[in-house]
């Protein structure tokens, strides 16, 4: 009887192992396709940003000394917002600095509407007057800012509390570190791998 009773009790606690190992298992898999879908999606926003950004600095070397007209930043602010449908994979702050670079690139391509005179169907020749030129160059330097920031918060050096990249680190180091050991100490182990082994962990 209580062989029986005890059979069916580890019976059970193998099944609940195997729940509860197979439900981490999914989670970790879960885990690591977000992580690779917000990987792309930062790399597509930055480039994205980085167009629009230096689509901006060209402008402010215009009214720096050139005439030239101004070109309008629409179609990267287009592309820019394709990716808007993805960023619940993002983090709270890098979501916040892209509204906000969003809402800046807005304001510099409505100044340039207002203070230049349509060239075409994307330029704007902007008058002489210090006035103007001095709105739109202080619209257009918020924005190259407000962009600025947003590609330095998804950076791929940037640190994100949702990753857990240095944990994953160290449990592949103390597996490398383990079969290491077990080839370094096994009998047949050819004499040039254990000298190596041997000078990496002295």
């Amino acid at each position: 009887m209580l062989w029986t009773l005890a059979e069916h009790f580890g019976q059970i606690c193998m099944m609940a192992v195997l729940i509860v190992g197979t439900q981490a298992f999914t989670r970790r898999a879960h885990a690591g396709r977000l992580r690779g879908e917000a990987q792309r999606v930062r790399c597509a926003l930055i480039i994205s940003l980085q167009a629009l950004r230096k689509r901006y600095e060209e402008n402010l070397g215009v009214l720096g000394g050139s005439r030239l007209p101004v070109i309008a930043g629409r179609n990267q602010i287009n592309l820019l917002r394709v990716q808007f449908s993805r960023l619940m994979c993002l983090d709270q702050a890098e979501i916040e600095a892209l509204w906000t670079a969003s809402v800046a690139a807005e304001d510099a391509e409505t100044a340039m509407a207002v203070v230049g005179k349509p060239v075409g169907g994307a330029a704007f020749v902007v008058p002489e007057q210090d006035d103007k030129k001095e709105m739109l160059q202080s619209a257009l330097m918020r924005a190259c800012a407000r962009l600025e920031t947003a590609e330095g918060l998804m950076a791929p050096t940037a640190v994100r509390p949702d990753e857990r990249g240095s944990e994953d680190g160290t449990v592949i180091q103390f597996a490398t570190h383990a079969l290491r050991r077990k080839r370094r100490t096994s009998p047949g182990a050819p004499v040039r791998g254990r000298s190596s082994n041997s000078a990496l962990y002295s």
